[in-house]
């Protein structure tokens, strides 16, 4: 049984943030980021002729929905070879990937990793394009935009399973017409995982279905409304 349940939901929010950050073991910055604007809602093609200069992260941008065209360049490790390798982007708000000239992912706060090489071949020299948006998701933005991060990182399949099914039975645990038997049981479990991260722990919870916890009736109770029948 909980005792604590506020605090047992902060532990499983630190831990994860944790198993995100397991996501992408490895990092590394982007060799070159150059950057154009601000200019309205324009098409990529005439994105081409505007002068760039050179960017740094923590950079902010504005006026509100003004746009910046970003250029960067990176180097794929060798090590890396057969591995998926993403841009890592947080700009807190809306943005687009370009890659060879078309419009590959959208990237905003809730959404900050895409794919650059799938699989990576290693060593490999990458090209790409952000197309910077100064207003959060709907049109809404409350300061201006900064340019938090901008690095390759090296995706890992498994912790991101590991993070998803966590991340997924602790959203559960939250729903508040969940069944109060299962959700303090399922709120004590996660928290065991937060001790010892075993991933059968989280399978274990998956294979629970409807009316697997079920209550049952005293002896006696099912004896007396036997003679009513």
């Amino acid at each position: 049984m909980i005792r604590h349940p506020d605090y047992t939901r902060g532990r499983l929010a630190q831990t994860s943030a944790r198993l995100r950050e397991l996501v992408h073991p490895e990092t590394i910055p982007v060799e070159e980021l150059a950057v154009a604007g601000p200019v309205d809602r324009i098409p990529h093609e005439e994105a081409q002729c505007l002068d760039y200069r050179q960017a740094e992260p923590g950079e902010r941008f504005g006026p509100l929905f003004a746009t910046y065209w970003f250029r960067g360049t990176v180097t794929v490790p060798a090590a890396w070879a057969g591995q998926r390798a993403d841009l890592l982007w947080d700009s807190a708000s809306e943005a687009t990937l370009w890659l060879g000239g078309v419009s590959a992912q959208g990237l905003n706060k809730h959404h900050h990793d895409a794919p650059l090489a799938e699989p990576a071949a290693g060593g490999e020299r990458v090209e790409f394009e952000v197309e910077l948006a100064c207003n959060g998701l709907f049109g809404k933005q409350a300061a201006p935009v900064e340019l938090h991060r901008c690095e390759l990182g090296r995706f890992d399949p498994d912790a991101w399973r590991l993070f998803l099914d966590f991340e997924t039975l602790r959203a559960l645990a939250v729903d508040p017409g969940l069944d109060e038997a299962w959700s303090g049981e399922l709120l004590s479990e996660l928290n065991r995982f937060c001790n010892d991260p075993d991933p059968a722990i989280l399978a274990a919870l998956y294979e629970r279905r409807n009316a697997t916890t079920a209550h049952e009736l005293g002896g006696n109770i099912r004896t007396e409304s036997a003679a009513f029948l």
